[in-house]
């Protein structure tokens, strides 16, 4: 209890750094939601979508001519750079392809197959499409059950005869209704949040156990009689329940700028599972970086590089899409970017099949990197204490 005490005395003298990481997370997240509300205002255009069709059926090309109508077809040349410079241009929304043996796939198991997709920062054109290509989807899904899965060239071409006749009157999806959902509106400040996290757990709460650990402080607790494995539990637990509260000043920050709402929603439990696992991971990452590091003006400059590495590279600063593969994957070994998989993915379950597998790797995935840092860092401990004793 005394390691309790003494911990939070001593960062509760860093509190300024903690307000301004905070700071920094309400200017991002204000600015974020003044452009979501001028898109929301303002007038809307239809999607810029440029179609990649690798299977060229009957299916495919009744799909691809669905999407397209009441939208602009956008011909562009399947080149990464090319693309990413019409999105920079604004003169793409979305590129979407059909993946080879799509129809044959679907026929099958329609749960089992996607569309890969490449996305602009427009998130309500896109997410006007992606629920136009979802309806079509659903509606298909009710034939395959109707035919028992079978089937044929005469009965595909009178499925999609009757889909013309369907959506005749109602493929004009009318994006000025669309809005983005009270849970999406979530998603930036979580994001934001996350990176928060990093900068205020390695310069409050890992500083302020790198402070505790310094000789005097550690020989004072040994003679006192407070055992090594009693005190390293109470600072841990101090360390958690520090991340905590940040976190919950964080989740504030959220409720004020994007309401109440989205924390009503029937995924909002599978977030803050979530949360609650990355919360873990990142403290466990504190212990093993106060292990390492022996200079506090060290871990002054890891905060900044540190989260500004995590938050460019797990795609909370910049949209993954315009990141390159290698730049995004360097980022997984912190809990941060398979957190911001399971924020992304959750954010589009509504419009998509909630798929528990994806999210539970990602938990899964976590969890690991909690037990190699928490292991990691007793064994760097141990041998401190060896080498010193």
């Amino acid at each position: 209890m005394s390691a309790f005490k003494l911990y939070y005395k001593i960062a509760n003298k860093h509190k300024g750094t903690v307000i301004m990481y905070l700071a920094i997370m309400v200017l991002i997240v204000s600015l974020t939601f003044v452009q979501i509300d001028l898109s929301e205002e303002g007038a809307f255009s239809k999607g810029q979508i440029a179609i990649f069709d690798e299977d060229n059926t009957a299916l495919t090309n009744h799909l691809k001519a669905y999407i397209l109508k009441g939208n602009e077809e956008v011909i562009i040349e399947r080149d990464e750079q090319i693309i990413n410079d019409y999105f920079y241009e604004e003169k793409l929304d979305i590129v979407i392809t059909i993946p080879k043996n799509f129809t044959k796939d679907f026929y099958q198991n329609p749960n089992e197959v996607r569309l890969a997709t490449d996305e602009s920062i427009n998130v309500l054109i896109n997410n006007g499409i992606k629920e136009k290509v979802n309806q079509y989807f659903r509606i298909w899904q009710q034939y395959l059950l109707l035919y028992d899965y079978d089937i044929d060239v005469v009965t595909e071409k009178s499925i999609l005869k009757e889909l013309d006749q369907l959506f005749e009157s109602s493929v004009e999806f009318d994006y000025p209704e669309t809005e983005i959902t009270p849970f999406q509106k979530l998603v930036p400040s979580f994001q934001f949040l996350s990176y928060a996290l990093v900068g205020t757990g390695i310069a409050v709460v890992a500083l302020a156990y790198l402070i505790m650990d310094k000789t005097a402080v550690y020989r004072r607790n040994i003679v006192s009689g407070y055992s090594e494995r009693k005190r390293i539990v109470g600072i841990f637990i101090a360390m958690f329940l520090a991340m905590i509260m940040i976190w919950l000043v964080g989740l504030a920050i959220s409720a004020f700028f994007a309401g109440t709402a989205g924390f009503k929603h029937d995924y909002f439990p599978y977030l803050l599972i979530s949360e609650f696992v990355q919360l873990l991971a990142l403290t466990t990452l504190m212990f093993l970086i106060v292990q390492i590091v022996s200079k506090e003006e060290i871990i002054s400059f890891l905060s900044t590089i540190l989260s500004l590495f995590i938050a460019f590279s797990a795609g909370i600063f910049v949209p993954r899409d315009f990141l390159p593969d290698m730049f995004i994957k360097s980022s997984s070994i912190f809990p941060n970017y398979w957190h911001i998989n399971n924020l992304l993915y959750v954010s589009e379950a509504s419009l998509d099949l909630f798929e528990f597998d994806y999210w539970l790797k990602n938990i899964v995935v976590m969890l690991g990197l909690m037990f190699v840092y928490l292991i990691a860092g007793i064994l760097i401990r141990s041998r401190k204490q060896q080498f010193n004793s």
